[in-house]
């Protein structure tokens, strides 16, 4: 336990030192306002990330967007998330595929491979079709947790009213818009077109029929 004690003091020290998100020494909160009656399939489709709170040592990507989708197998629905990013210098998109399970009451897991458990994300609020905003949170090895929100919106650059609107909700939910960092999306067409071009179909022509 005194070796944790000391992770964490050193962890705050340099969280602070770079305005990052800090670890707490307690299990995940479950946050005071969130939408009980969050609709996931009024949610699926394309989220582009506008600001959100880094972790400790972390340096935001830019050009992050999920794409929500769903799929049916033996009459049950999954859920899943593709999280495209640029992360750092590279100019190649990096893409991850984060299953959503245990849907329940306007929250679900995220199976990430920070842990088993993965990280329990609670949707504040959104409209479904303009912005959204998360708080997420997870446990590391029972002792350690890390909490951070997002803001996200249909279109990559929005009109200013819908981040309005969102640190308006992380206001009531007690939450710093001053912590967060915003995500660049300017130059992001690279993640957008797919690598190869599809190839075009060729044309048949018809044959014509010849009398015997």
């Amino acid at each position: 336990m005194q070796h944790l004690r000391l992770f964490l003091v050193w962890a705050c020290l340099w969280g602070a030192a770079i305005d990052a998100n800090l670890p707490k020494e307690q299990g995940c909160e479950q946050p005071n306002n969130y939408m009980h009656k969050f609709d996931i399939n009024k949610y699926l489709g394309t989220w582009y990330t506008q600001s959100r709170t880094p972790f400790f040592g972390e340096r935001i990507a830019r050009c992050t967007r999920q794409s929500v989708s769903r799929t049916k197998s033996k009459g049950n629905w999954t859920y899943v998330s593709k999280l495209w990013e640029i992360r750092h210098e590279s100019t190649k998109p990096s893409l991850r595929n984060i299953p959503l399970t245990d849907l329940r009451n306007g929250t679900y897991e995220m199976q990430t491979k920070v842990d088993e458990k993965g990280s329990r994300a609670f949707v504040l609020d959104t409209d479904y079709t303009h912005y959204a905003v998360r708080y997420n949170c997870f446990d590391i090895v029972g002792y350690i947790s890390f909490d951070s929100w997002v803001i996200e919106t249909r279109q990559p650059n929005p009109p200013k009213k819908y981040i309005k609107k969102a640190i308006s909700v992380l206001k009531a939910a007690n939450l710093r818009y001053e912590d967060m960092m915003t995500v660049d999306q300017k130059n992001c067409s690279s993640i957008q077109k797919p690598k190869h071009k599809p190839k075009p179909i060729p044309k048949v022509q018809p044959k014509l029929r010849t009398r015997h």
